[in-house]
């Protein structure tokens, strides 16, 4: 319940009959998110801005990338409710989307591809966008946002092809390896344990960032493992059912004495 409690409560936003919520992460991602802006990025593609517009531009930024991952969790949203599949009434959002492993399983492994698709088709359409309109060069802030915009969405696609829960290509995998997917939830359990390895293995990765701080920033570590730290906390509080629930629930089903 807890878990639960902790996904289902944040800042909602109401798209027809289902309910986005910017769960509680985001009173950490957000804050650390505006200073890399404001800190990191301004500084390097516009020192020459005031703290006045640095100030806006951070707020414009944020804004953007908040609508990045709304748009994302309406895509799935969309093609899921257009080829006729089950859709969560709450969805819960982080840094790069939503949970894949808290979506029920599409009825096809080709409509499991499609829904997890198109977000990624939305985010790769809305970075080629800013990038269009970033190069038309039309006033300091426009760009600084939209040059933020086209890599924050291609980020987006990039880790989301990541093929272990709790990120979409966890799905588009399952959906390439088994036709049947509701009918294969063996696939669903070694994705979410790849999940958990590669989250591990990130942690790693980042703590061996910071050993070797002559070569690489201390800033780099941190976004590192604070990635790693995002990931797991989403396989770990799944917006429908919790990922362990999953697990036993999909074991309770393969089993020849229980399957109905």
């Amino acid at each position: 319940m807890a878990r639960k409690y902790f996904v289902e409560k944040g800042l909602p936003v109401r798209v027809g009959r289902i309910t986005l919520i910017f769960n509680l992460t985001w009173l950490i991602v957000m804050p650390v998110g505006l200073w890399a802006i404001a800190a990191l990025y301004i500084p390097i593609f516009g020192s020459f801005l005031s703290p006045g517009a640095i100030g806006l531009v951070t707020v414009l930024i944020a804004l953007l990338a908040a609508l990045s991952v709304v748009g994302h969790g309406l895509a799935h949203v969309f093609v899921a409710r257009r080829t006729g599949n089950e859709v969560p009434p709450i969805l819960s959002l982080w840094l790069f989307g939503d949970t894949a492993q808290g979506w029920p399983a599409a009825n096809t492994g080709g409509q499991e591809i499609l829904v997890m698709a198109a977000a990624l088709l939305f985010n790769a359409l809305l970075a080629g966008l800013a990038y269009l309109i970033w190069n038309a060069q039309l006033n300091v802030y426009l760009n600084l946002s939209m040059l933020f915009l086209c890599g924050f969405n291609v980020w987006l696609v990039l880790i989301n092809l990541i093929p272990a829960f709790p990120l979409d290509g966890g799905r588009l995998l399952r959906g390439v390896l088994s036709d049947g997917v509701r009918r294969n939830p063996r696939t669903s359990r070694w994705l979410l344990r790849l999940g958990w390895l590669i989250a591990i293995g990130l942690i790693g990765w980042g703590a061996l960032l910071f050993l070797q701080h002559s070569r690489f920033s201390l800033e780099t570590g941190a976004i590192t493992i604070g990635f790693a730290l995002l990931l797991l906390a989403a396989l770990w509080l799944s917006p429908i059912g919790q990922t362990t629930d999953l697990l036993h629930n999909e074991r309770h089903a393969s089993h020849p004495l229980l399957r109905v």
